[in-house]
């Protein structure tokens, strides 16, 4: 019998366990416990940073912690494995929430800008779980992509990154690279008044982490047309954001582009099953629940935003952000975290049917991975 300490949300925890495993859990919103001495093993999420500050005296009976995200800033690798403790992450878990989320976004922006967004080049930069699948995505829905990750490059002799100059040509920007401050492939800041400077954006788009892209020269750079518009889905100091960046952001969300039921039970399963095996336990054979979501009928005439903002929150999310706007500076990060986690999570598209006729008015639902009704 072993005992964890979880995040009170990480998604149906209790799904993935064996009666063999006991677990205690904690409210992120608060400090961590002083005593893990009861402990074996901790499951978190993004919003609990772990290293020698926040995580001193590690007792020697803690020998495993997963986070259920597929991002691990948050976390202190080198740190964990110097103190003997194993680190998983659920890498993936959100790829395809994420290039949903992206797909989205562009579509609802070129119906509003009256734009043919089929004619436009956007350059991924960051190209591992998540900027491989928004590659795939963005490419069935009819858009040119350019991908640049030289890191991948080097480990990976089957990949060729575009050049700094080819990426830079593109018409929209999307970033999926995990925040480093250091180091030859650094990234924060990476998007900076230097690299906008005599360009012009048609769209860029932050759903990665927080200091990619400079936020001191975002609306800067939006009102001397630099940039055309931007979408966040990322904050330099979550919870806390600018309330002016959101504010003049074409779309504005708190954290949640790889939001979706799928998403968050790949993650629970995957830091479970790793947890699991560290500890030589049978690994759960659970299987993800992709039940179908059948929408209602929607009425005659309903515009291809009208349809995707029904099935999809991102609108609602970025409503319910600006109305945080308005709040207080002291409420505004608690309410940030609360929207994060009080929202439903979505279906994604392959879960979800709609009628024939809308889909043969917008084929590119289908493209998305939204199934026919019969």
């Amino acid at each position: 019998m072993i005992h964890i300490l979880a995040d009170k949300n990480i998604f149906q925890l209790e799904k993935f366990l064996p009666e063999t495993v006991n677990y205690t859990l904690f409210d992120p919103n608060n400090a961590l416990p002083d005593d893990f001495s009861p402990y074996s093993a901790m499951l978190i999420r993004t919003v609990t940073r772990i290293n020698k500050h926040t995580f001193a005296g590690i007792p020697d009976n803690l020998t495993f912690i997963g986070s259920a995200s597929s991002g691990t800033d948050h976390v202190d690798i080198p740190y964990l494995q110097s103190n003997n403790i194993t680190f998983s992450s659920a890498a993936g878990c959100n790829a395809r929430a994420v290039a949903e989320y992206i797909a989205t976004a562009i579509i609802l922006w070129g119906e509003s800008r009256s734009k043919d967004i089929t004619k436009y080049t956007v350059g991924v930069i960051g190209v591992g779980h998540v900027g491989s699948v928004v590659n795939e995505l963005l490419t069935k829905t009819g858009l040119n992509t350019v991908l640049y990750d030289p890191p991948r490059e080097l480990r990976d002799p089957a990949f060729t990154s575009a050049s700094l100059p080819g990426v830079m040509d593109s018409d929209i920007l999307t970033f999926h690279v995990p925040l480093e401050t250091a180091g030859q492939f650094a990234t924060y800041h990476w998007l900076n008044e230097a690299k906008l400077n005599n360009r012009e954006y048609k769209l860029v788009i932050n759903a990665s982490r927080g200091g990619v892209v400079d936020e001191n020269v975002i609306t800067g750079q939006l009102r001397i047309g630099n940039i055309g518009d931007y979408i966040f889905d990322v904050w330099e100091n979550e919870p806390s954001f600018s309330v002016k960046i959101a504010k003049n952001a074409f779309i504005a969300t708190p954290h949640i582009a790889g939001y979706s039921y799928q998403a968050k039970q790949n993650a629970t399963r995957m830091i479970c099953n790793a947890m699991l095996d560290h500890f030589g336990l049978t690994v759960s054979n659970s299987d993800i629940n992709h039940e179908n979501l059948i929408t209602p009928d929607l009425k005659n005439g309903s515009s291809l935003s009208n349809i995707l903002t029904s099935i999809h929150p991102i609108r609602d999310y970025d409503h319910k952000l600006r109305e945080i706007c308005q709040l207080p500076e002291n409420k505004r990060g608690q309410a940030f975290r609360d929207l994060r986690t009080g929202h439903p999570y979505r279906m994604e598209y392959p879960q979800i049917y709609l009628p024939v006729a809308v889909l043969k008015k917008y084929p590119v639902l289908e493209k998305l991975g939204i199934k026919c009704r019969a």
